[in-house]
C-alpha cells in the first residue's frame, strides 16, 4: 500500500484520474499505462489516496450475494424470441437448459461468478462491470467454457447478472 496526494498524482505521467468515484466505497480505478496493471483509489478526508493492488486472484466483490433475476433468464437468455438474446438461447438450450427448468441456469450462473476469478473489470459513471470467464456447469455435462458479465451499479454493493455468452 502507498499513499500520494491526489494533487501528486494529477497529471503524473502514466496516470488518469476518473472525474468520479465509480463504487459504494469511493473507489477509483487508475490504470498505469503501460505495465498493464490496475490501481485502485481511495479517497481519504485529508485529499489523501490510498493505492492498492488489483489482485490476479481477485474475484468479483460480494459475489456470493450475487443475483441472477428470473427475467433475465427466461427473457433474455433463454429467449428464443428476444432480438439480442436469441443466439444465446440457441446455445444455452443445447446444453442442456431450458425455461422451464430456469433455475438451473441461474444457479450455474452463481456458481460461476463465485468459483472463477476475474478476467476484467470496467468502470463508468454509473458503477463497475466485471468479467469472469470459466466452465460453466450444465446439466447435459459439456460444462463449456462462458464468460459472464456482472455489475455493480454506484451506491450498491451486490452483484447483478448482465448477460452471458460461450467464448
Amino acid at each position: 500500500m502507498c499513499w500520494a496526494s491526489c494533487d501528486s498524482l494529477r497529471g503524473a505521467r502514466g496516470f488518469t484520474i476518473a472525474d468520479r468515484c465509480v463504487c459504494p466505497k469511493l473507489l477509483r480505478l487508475v490504470p498505469l499505462i503501460g505495465r498493464g496493471e490496475l490501481k485502485m483509489l481511495q479517497h481519504n478526508p485529508l485529499k489523501q489516496m490510498k493505492c492498492y493492488s488489483m489482485d490476479e486472484h481477485m474475484k468479483v466483490p460480494q459475489s456470493d450475494y450475487a443475483m441472477v433475476s428470473a427475467q433475465k433468464i427466461t427473457e433474455y437468455l433463454l429467449s428464443l424470441s428476444h432480438p439480442e438474446g436469441h443466439d444465446k438461447a440457441v446455445f444455452f438450450n443445447r446444453i442442456g437448459f431450458s425455461v422451464s427448468h430456469w433455475e438451473q441456469l441461474a444457479d450455474a450462473l452463481l456458481r460461476h461468478v463465485q468459483d472463477y476469478e476475474l478476467a476484467n473489470m470496467a468502470p463508468n459513471q454509473f458503477g463497475i462491470r466485471y468479467i469472469v470467464e470459466g466452465a460453466l456447469i450444465t446439466p447435459g455435462g459439456r460444462n463449456p467454457l462462458v464468460r459472464s458479465v456482472w455489475f455493480i451499479a454506484s451506491g450498491e454493493d451486490i452483484p447483478r447478472l448482465v448477460t452471458a455468452y460461450p467464448l
